[in-house]
């Protein structure tokens, strides 16, 4: 089954009142631009803009990149006068910055396997502890086009008409509804199963809501005309065998009950006694 990405009218509304989508990059961000939390400065994270960093002789400025990234260059325009090393903890890439002058400045350029992060850096303005970055775009776009999660219904509709492929591509099944039922009996119609198929290697029965009581058992006849037993499982409104029948009874009592045979689509019929599922 196809289905259709759905954009929630909840997450677009957050879209809209926060701004996200229209807010006009500025070409500098300085500290108070960000949002600061104990030492650390968060800055929301704009490809095309400068971060302002300040840094202090005889201090190490922390700059954190978001978790996963991997450095893949970095480049700054002063490399005399600046000590800048990095390390890996718990996946995230920490950047250390020190000057080693007094009231010096430089650019520095950080490309990752997804981002390019450009700071211009200077020493005596102020000291930034600890510097990283949010996504929030980011994750609001990954939030829209993340598909909406199943209803039951169609959960049951994935697993009983559909197949999926070893790349997780999903695709309607052959379906075989060719049946003929026969009742033996006197009863309502509307206890009747609505749908019997098979999809070659398990069998269907589709219940119809209205029947909570009057349920019937399953059996296989074999050519003697002895029942087996058969074990299913309910899916919403279906009785699922792991087996595709060459003859079925749904025994409903010791004095009513139906056989469901397999019949080839020219030899079907429909009348008091007989019809078929499709």
């Amino acid at each position: 089954m196809n289905k259709k990405l759905i954009i929630s009218s909840a997450i677009l509304a957050t879209v809209l009142s926060t701004g996200l989508a229209f807010a006009e990059d500025q070409e500098l961000y300085n500290t108070w631009d960000g949002s600061k939390n104990a030492s650390k400065i968060t800055y929301e994270y704009k490809p095309d803009s400068l971060f302002e960093v300040h840094t202090k002789v005889g201090y190490v400025t922390d700059l954190k990149l978001k978790p996963g990234e991997n450095i893949t260059y970095m480049a700054a325009g002063d490399t005399s006068r600046w000590l800048i090393d990095k390390s890996t903890v718990a996946g995230v890439t920490h950047v250390y910055i020190k000057p080693i002058a007094k009231g010096i400045m430089t650019n520095l350029i950080i490309n990752t396997s997804s981002h390019s992060y450009r700071l211009l850096i200077d020493e005596g303005s102020g000291f930034s502890a600890i510097v990283e970055f949010s996504f929030p775009k980011e994750e609001m776009q990954k939030q829209l086009l993340k598909p909406m999660p199943l209803t039951k219904e169609e959960k049951t509709f994935n697993e009983i008409f559909t197949t999926k492929d070893k790349y997780g591509r999903r695709s309607l099944k052959k379906i075989n509804r060719h049946y003929k039922v026969k009742k033996h009996g006197r009863f309502d119609d509307d206890i009747l199963p609505e749908e019997i198929f098979d999809d070659g290697t398990r069998t269907y029965f589709k219940m119809p809501q209205s029947n909570k009581y009057d349920l019937p058992t399953l059996y296989l006849v074999d050519d003697s005309g002895k029942l087996s037993l058969v074990n299913y499982r309910t899916r919403s409104d279906y009785f699922v065998a792991d087996r595709v029948f060459t003859k079925a009874r749904l025994k409903y009592s010791n004095k009513k009950w139906i056989d469901v045979t397999p019949v080839k689509p020219e030899e079907t019929s429909d009348n008091d006694s007989e019809r078929t599922s499709n």
